[in-house]
């Protein structure tokens, strides 16, 4: 039997980092196409239409373990350093995120796009500030 042994390369600190967010992204977007073939991706402003027959399904699955075994290669080869992030920093970046943004849609900071319906406004208000109270208990 015949092993291929793998040699690590090391590269600048600068290509490390580009190469590190290129493989970062790449599997971002693999897990979000596994999502959405699994039929796991339902949300509240997407509705995924099943027009993707199983064989072709199998066959991109197979391609995205393929690509995962390919980035994990990557990542051993050029000595890439996995990032470890803690849960609560993670979780607390998203709800600033989402609080953030949940703020920037009151219908004061709306009229940007337009007068918004004077009638409508107060009760607008009182659902987006719902949300907000929803968010910041995360």
């Amino acid at each position: 039997m015949i092993v291929k042994v793998m040699n690590k390369i090391s590269l600048s600190s600068n290509h490390k980092r580009s190469l590190s967010s290129s493989v970062y992204l790449v599997e971002l977007l693999t897990d979000e196409i596994e999502t959405a073939l699994l039929n796991t991706d339902n949300r509240v402003m997407r509705k995924m239409i099943n027009d993707i027959s199983e064989e072709r399904k199998k066959a991109i699955l197979d391609a995205l373990r393929n690509i995962r075994m390919s980035l994990e290669k990557i990542a051993k080869k050029y000595q890439l350093a996995k990032h470890e992030v803690d849960q609560s920093h993670y979780v607390s970046a998203r709800k600033v995120k989402m609080w953030e943004v949940m703020n920037d849609t009151t219908a004061k900071r709306l009229k940007g796009f337009g007068d918004f319906p004077e009638e409508y406004a107060d009760e607008f208000d009182d659902d987006i500030r719902n949300l907000i109270q929803l968010v910041e208990k995360i």
